[in-house]
């Protein structure tokens, strides 16, 4: 899992189609691949594209945000996020900085990042064209997102990612 600022020269390479393919080839058997994404620097156009294709790689994907960053998570095959494994996992560096600065004050608040399942990836990234190396979108579309605010970006993105939210939690029935 890494943070790529898309505005980067070459950036787009490591948000395309072959680059996520590695990640998978290289997944140990329960492993998951997790792609950080700056939500105010991608337009919705950019956020399609990195969703669609990240996507299209890995069979179990969900969507998570912390703030003002996404992160999907991609696994190869339908297994699920569980709490019981997470508790379980030794705390990266990262992780207890974070929680040092009160970002998190236990692992489990890591559990309200969570957003969007399968299908709800899947509907958000729908339309976004495939970022590869041979046609790096994100980094196309860099300059469009770096000519908007943060904020109109941010905001644009979290309008799209809470629309899938609402149609995902509707699917579920009250018990």
């Amino acid at each position: 899992a890494d943070l790529f600022h898309p505005q980067t020269k070459g950036t787009g390479d490591l948000y395309s189609r072959e680059q996520f393919q590695a990640y998978h080839d290289h997944l140990a058997t329960g492993g998951a691949a997790w792609q950080w994404l700056p939500l105010e620097q991608l337009t919705p156009a950019g956020l399609k594209s990195v969703v669609r294709t990240f996507a299209t790689v890995f069979e179990s994907v969900e969507f998570w945000r912390f703030h003002r960053y996404g992160a999907l998570v991609g696994r190869r095959s339908n297994e699920r996020f569980s709490v019981e494994l997470m508790q379980r996992s030794p705390l990266s560096s990262d992780d207890q900085r974070q929680m040092t600065l009160g970002m998190w004050t236990d692992r489990l608040q890591i559990l309200a990042g969570w957003e969007l399942g399968v299908a709800g990836v899947r509907s958000l990234g729908a339309d976004g064209p495939l970022n590869t190396m041979d046609r790096p979108r994100v980094e196309f579309d860099a300059a469009r997102a770096f000519g908007r605010s943060p904020k109109e970006n941010l905001r644009d993105n979290l309008e799209l990612i809470l629309g899938r939210l609402s149609a995902e939690l509707s699917s579920f029935t009250r018990i």
